[in-house]
């Protein structure tokens, strides 16, 4: 009889795990720009933090460092049933799948008047990303992560930061010259490394027009701006200041381990620093040409279309519950809190909570805020072929830092750079 009873409780409990992962709505979560797995437990705490608040839904979470990753996966066909319910997606990604129609409009699962609070909760620099002319943006995502280049510097090697930040390329130069006269002993590690990969060309060069480098359907690699900011970048390296890495990780990497003075990565990676790091600290701006312009990227929610998977009611109903509790609840300020990346609303703006971890980062507690102008990576016609060209973007500026020519490489960039924005094929 205990034989039977033990099979019985058994096959109970599988079928009641059967039909909790059946019950489950698929979130599918990437960070491009997470330098570590870091933000991956970020994730696990937040949705921990929800089933607390909403023990009856249950989440099949799935976990990528590749904004990239949720793209091509939910663009294969034979995954069936395993497409996400919802999905974090890079700003220039998930247009990709917009163009294909592969993405659900929001209010075919939330409500309209939800959907006008949360936007109506967003402060205005949430909001600056451009995705083209003909993608109805609020029609089919939300902004979740938002972030931007930051410049991380060890004090113990160029104590000068806490007085004197430079403005431009040129005038960080003079300060490595001065700190490498000061300790020669320390001068092979005061330099900067610079990641080649992924936004960090179009972040740079943006930084010196003021504008986005791509706009309408030209790429403006040969500006007078850009040139200038090469040639600084150029001096740089050749006064064994400047190095190119291929990844921000590497970058990270170097970084901590005291190998260079200061580094160019994302500002998600700040907690993840934070926690490991062993010197003195200080988070600032890139140098700029004194425009006081700040680019903002990141990562969207949206809903990820299956033709052949139908969401039932149960579905649709704790989809919502997750939504507005991230946006209208305590969710995004607790995100931005864990992963270092900027809080969305005002409400969480004003959270202690927020306040308190923003005291520490220095310029990046008010980049958000006057005198610095908020403006969106890209204003391009369509973002279709926008992965391909950051990556060819970040290429450039490797190219023209190394280059015997530097004016040559970057007008044929931009002639090679403005046909990829006029393609309107999306691949």
């Amino acid at each position: 009889m205990k034989s039977k009873l033990k099979i019985f409780f058994l096959t109970a409990a599988f079928f009641l795990l059967q039909a909790s992962a059946a019950d489950a709505f698929v979130f599918y979560f990437a960070s491009g720009g997470a330098t570590t797995g870091d933000h991956e437990q970020a994730m696990i705490e937040l949705i921990k933090a929800f089933k607390q608040d909403f023990p009856e839904v249950t989440i099949d979470y799935q976990i990528s460092t590749s904004y990239l990753k949720p793209i091509a996966e939910t663009l294969m066909q034979n995954l069936g049933n395993t497409t996400p319910d919802v999905a974090v997606m890079g700003v220039v990604e998930w247009p990709i799948l917009y163009q294909k129609h592969l993405l659900r409009r929001l209010d075919s699962v939330l409500k309209s008047n939800d959907l006008t609070r949360i936007w109506h909760a967003f402060l205005p620099e949430s909001q600056v990303q451009k995705y083209g002319h003909d993608v109805r943006n609020q029609d089919f995502a939300l902004p979740f992560n938002r972030g931007t280049p930051t410049l991380y510097v060890n004090l113990a090697l160029l104590p000068e930061f806490k007085t004197n930040r430079p403005e431009t390329w040129l005038d960080l130069a003079g300060t490595l010259i001065r700190a490498k006269t000061k300790t020669p002993e320390v001068k092979d590690r005061i330099k900067i490394a610079l990641p080649t990969d992924d936004w960090v060309g179009e972040a740079i060069f943006m930084g010196a027009r003021g504008e986005p480098t791509l706009q309408g359907k030209t790429a403006h690699f040969d500006d007078a701006p850009i040139k200038l900011v090469v040639t600084e970048l150029r001096r740089l390296r050749e006064q064994n200041s400047l190095y190119l890495v291929d990844t921000q990780r590497r970058a990270y990497d170097d970084f901590l381990a005291g190998q260079t003075a200061a580094a160019l990565f994302s500002t998600s990676a700040y907690r993840s620093v934070i926690s490991r790091v062993t010197f003195p600290l200080l988070t600032t701006m890139p140098p700029r040409l004194r425009l006081k312009t700040i680019n903002t990227g990141g990562g969207d929610l949206a809903l990820p279309l299956n033709p052949n998977k139908v969401l039932d009611e149960k579905t649709k109903s704790d989809i919502r519950k997750f939504v507005n509790w991230f946006y209208l609840g305590k969710g995004e300020v607790l995100w931005a809190n864990s992963s270092s990346m900027f809080v969305l609303t005002r409400a969480g703006a004003e959270s202690k909570l927020y306040k308190d971890q923003m005291v520490v980062r220095q310029d990046n507690a008010k980049v958000f805020r006057a005198p610095w102008t908020i403006k969106s990576f890209y204003d391009a016609d369509q973002l279709c072929n926008i992965v391909k060209i950051r990556q060819f973007a970040s290429r450039t500026l490797a190219d023209a830092i190394n280059a015997p020519d530097s004016a040559l490489t970057l007008t044929q960039a931009a002639e090679f750079g403005t046909k990829l924005l006029a393609d309107q094929k999306c691949e």
